[in-house]
């Protein structure tokens, strides 16, 4: 049996990209530029060459050094920043999977989108990750009706989480919070076969920012197994000094 301290080796030399499937794996690592500098490109890892951009300086989020474990992030402002990705691929009906680190500042009482698709809410297929209207604080995915699924968790206050949606098939959601399941449900419709660009910081609609830090952001086209899945939560945990259940 591995020690407690060979684990955390092993789980360091592990990396997204070592589960199959990644599309998206964005370290605020691996932004460029110096501290508190606008960020026009979101490095994305995966191979697929989906990096979250933002053409116009008002809107590009800030790069801000030393915030966890160390480490820095991408800030968001709440009023117009977020970012684009073109993660065009054809998501399997089969399902998919999102990995976020986050931290969620300002509890007013509007939608804050983390990530999602850039469909409205009236159309098939779309999601958004976020922070539900109606009850400031709580962290949700949303889907197609207006369907929300709820972490049950009041985020703000609470520093850095390990958010994750896995969706099992086209009509079951398992959402986790820091590697524990927090609610299995069924969407307001089918989220699979998405095939369009995703915002990073942002619900569908303008001004629904999100309004604190993002770290990491890992995605794959299938559902991992459980030891991937484990595997990558303890990755992002032992990163980000967020502890797994």
């Amino acid at each position: 049996m591995l020690s407690p301290a060979k684990r955390v080796l092993l789980y360091r030399a592990f990396k997204p990209s070592h589960v199959p499937g990644l599309v998206l794996d964005c370290d605020a690592i691996n932004i460029s530029g110096a501290a508190d500098s606008a960020v026009a490109t979101f490095p994305d890892r995966s191979g697929w060459v989906n990096h979250p951009v933002q053409g116009t300086g008002a809107s590009q989020p800030l790069l801000k050094e030393g915030i966890v474990a160390g480490k820095p992030v991408l800030r968001v402002d709440g009023i117009d920043d977020f970012m684009t990705t073109p993660l065009t691929h054809s998501w399997s009906t089969a399902g998919w999977s999102l990995f976020v680190v986050a931290r969620a500042g300002s509890p007013a009482a509007a939608f804050r989108g983390l990530v999602g698709n850039r469909f409205g809410a009236g159309a098939a297929n779309w999601w958004t990750l976020g922070i539900n209207n109606n009850v400031p604080g709580t962290v949700v995915l949303e889907t197609p009706g207006g369907v929300q699924s709820s972490f049950g968790f009041d985020a703000y206050g609470q520093g850095f989480q390990i958010y994750e949606v896995i969706t099992t098939s086209p009509s079951s959601i398992s959402l986790y919070r820091n590697g524990a399941l927090a609610l299995t449900a069924a969407p307001g419709g089918s989220i699979g076969d998405v095939t369009n660009e995703v915002y990073i910081g942002r619900w569908y609609e303008a001004a629904q920012i999100w309004a604190d830090d993002i770290a990491a952001i890992v995605m794959y086209t299938r559902v991992p197994s459980v030891r991937e899945r484990i595997r990558v939560e303890r990755y992002l945990g032992n990163r980000y000094g967020v502890a797994i259940s």
